[in-house]
């Protein structure tokens, strides 16, 4: 799953990323921030499957992290 932090409508990213985690605990989570992963981790370091990738970012990034999160879950790379 991938979504920024601060959504419209009240609920955060990382609150949607728990309730997500609550139902599969294995889904692997990437969150888009602005905020320094100093700031954040308190928040998501019990959240074993949650990824942060700054903002701004770069595609390749992006590409390259989802890449990660999928072999991790899978055990296999997918190129």
């Amino acid at each position: 799953m991938f979504s920024d932090i601060i959504m419209p409508g009240g609920m955060t990213g990382i609150e949607m990323a728990r309730k997500i985690l609550e139902i599969n605990p294995r889904m692997p989570i990437l969150l888009a921030t602005g905020y320094t992963e100093k700031m954040l981790k308190d928040r998501i370091e019990d959240m074993g499957n949650v990824v942060c990738i700054p903002k701004p970012y770069d595609t390749l990034k992006l590409l390259g992290m989802i890449n990660d999160m999928m072999r991790r879950k899978t055990g296999s790379a997918s190129n």
